[in-house]
């Protein structure tokens, strides 16, 4: 049996796999992302991998990272980003 265990001060969650009898373990964890700057899983918690996952979309000029929604992918967008990233989650 294979567990995913993700820790933090806002998610904790303990998968099982789908044929398991025992389930799903799940204790606060945050389904909806809890600002513009959390790109990535686990939502809630802002880490490397939402700025990893955020610089990916903007290189590869994917919609989700025009912040500023104005059709363009510039210096506005990273700034936004940096202020819901520095701002952290609630």
């Amino acid at each position: 049996m294979k567990v995913k265990l993700f820790m933090s001060s806002v998610a904790i969650c303990a998968m099982m796999p789908a044929n398991s009898s025992q389930g799903v373990v799940a204790r606060g964890l945050q389904q909806e992302p809890c600002n513009i700057a959390d790109f990535a899983e686990p939502y809630g918690v802002l880490d490397f991998f939402d700025a990893a996952a955020f610089l990916q979309a903007f290189a590869n000029m994917d919609e989700s990272a025009d912040l500023v929604h104005d059709g363009a992918f510039n210096s506005f967008d990273l700034l936004a980003f940096m202020r819901a990233f520095s701002k952290g989650c609630d």
